[in-house]
């Protein structure tokens, strides 16, 4: 329990800075390794996204990341989504937590229990 509390602070309140402090706006490979541990944390477990998520390359994380954020405000959501979902491990639901932490008034997080 006290670790879902320290990830969702660093969710909620950390990354969220962080991300929308970057110029361009993007996510490192360590802010995506840790927002899957909040993602695991909080719904079903499938320790294999823990470690394919671990796989992506760092300029490919940051790259994506820049271009799914451009998206989300100038484009479409949908459009951000699919850019996100080229990283390894990364699906719909996590590539709305993605957004959700660089444009939360444009994108909601959407867990997988929510679609299930």
């Amino acid at each position: 329990r006290d670790e879902i509390l320290r990830l969702d602070t660093w969710y909620q309140d950390e990354l969220s800075l962080s991300v929308q402090q970057r110029l361009p706006m993007h996510l490192t490979l360590a802010d995506l390794i840790q927002l899957m541990e909040w993602k695991l944390a909080r719904g079903r477990f499938r320790p294999r996204l823990g470690q394919l998520v671990k796989e992506n390359q760092l300029d490919d994380v940051v790259t994506v990341t820049q271009e799914a954020f451009r998206l989300a405000r100038e484009s479409s959501l949908k459009c951000a989504v699919q850019k996100l979902t080229v990283l390894k491990a990364v699906g719909p639901a996590t590539a709305s937590a993605i957004l959700c932490a660089g444009v939360p008034e444009l994108a909601p997080f959407l867990a997988d229990e929510s679609a299930s």
